[in-house]
């Protein structure tokens, strides 16, 4: 990858589809940063509401803004395309119902500046429902290994808060699933290249209970066993140290550990979990919230 001194060093991407509702708050969240060395690839993706309306409201005002507008092709094709054109060294992952607290941009380029061995970079953030009402803040896994045994179970980041080195896309894309974060995480993660900042800098809608049919989320289900097989035979040497040397019950290991036991069918990580009694009452208890939560999935399908 080559970036000349007049690029910019950030390229903001965001995937648009309907959502005329939250759209203009998120656009706004991102043009009003302090940091200013930006472009800001927007794509809609065949919305049929007024989201184009909106982003072209933008367009006249601020010239860092690159719009294309198309027939629909889904969000991973949108992430792919956006990062192609870009030209920045670092990538900023948006979504047009969020909104990035000013500050985000800066404090993640300074951060990765001053950072080079680190690819992806997430927050704190918090959560807010369609009305902008905070429901709770989340703390996202800060220490390496928390972040390690984050991915045996799921995402240690919220997809829209980061920001990603663009080497990265040298070597890999997104890929077409209902978890395509997780697929990427764990193909790029090289044991020890992500990070998060403890700065709440991000507002997240997370709409799961009204974005996804039952099927999708049983589909979501199979796609994370997938991930988390190809992460545990990938890392499977390493996972198993990490669980002899945690001291710590903290959330972060022990729903690893939890997913493990569940998903793994391995005599070498099994073997290291028995060697931890003091995890036991928490390890019992993700195992059997997981449990419950696949076996109701398990009765939808």
């Amino acid at each position: 990858m080559n970036v000349n001194d007049s690029d910019p060093l950030v390229s903001v991407i965001m995937p648009v589809y309907n959502a005329e509702l939250f759209l203009h708050e998120a656009i706004r969240s991102i043009l009003d940063q302090s940091y200013r060395n930006i472009e800001f690839i927007i794509i809609n993706d065949g919305s049929t509401d007024k989201s184009v309306d909106i982003i072209k409201l933008f367009l006249s005002d601020d010239d860092r803004i690159i719009f294309i507008n198309r027939n629909n092709k889904g969000m991973v094709q949108s992430l792919n395309e956006a990062i192609f054109i870009s030209k920045g060294k670092y990538i900023a992952r948006m979504d047009a119902d969020d909104i990035s607290l000013n500050g985000r941009i800066n404090k993640q380029v300074e951060f990765l500046e001053l950072n080079p061995s680190i690819d992806v970079l997430g927050c704190d953030y918090f959560l807010i429902d369609s009305s902008g009402i905070i429901k709770g803040m989340v703390n996202v896994p800060k220490t390496n290994n928390e972040i390690f045994m984050t991915l045996c179970n799921s995402v240690p980041f919220a997809h829209p808060s980061v920001m990603i080195r663009k080497t990265i896309f040298d070597q890999h894309k997104y890929n077409e699933s209902y978890v395509e974060d997780y697929w990427l995480w764990a193909s790029c993660f090289n044991g020890s290249n992500f990070a998060n900042l403890s700065d709440t800098l991000f507002l997240y809608r997370h709409n799961y209970g009204l974005s996804f049919s039952d099927k999708k989320r049983i589909e979501m289900l199979d796609e994370e066993k997938s991930v988390n097989k190809f992460f545990f035979d990938k890392y499977i040497r390493e996972i198993g140290d990490l669980i002899l040397k945690s001291e710590t019950v903290d959330s972060f290991t022990s729903q690893g550990m939890a997913n493990i036991f569940l998903r793994s069918n391995s005599y070498f990580i099994m073997s290291k979990l028995i060697k931890k009694p003091k995890f036991i009452s928490k390890f019992i208890f993700y195992i059997l919230r997981m449990y419950v939560r696949n076996l109701y999935w398990k009765i939808q399908k």
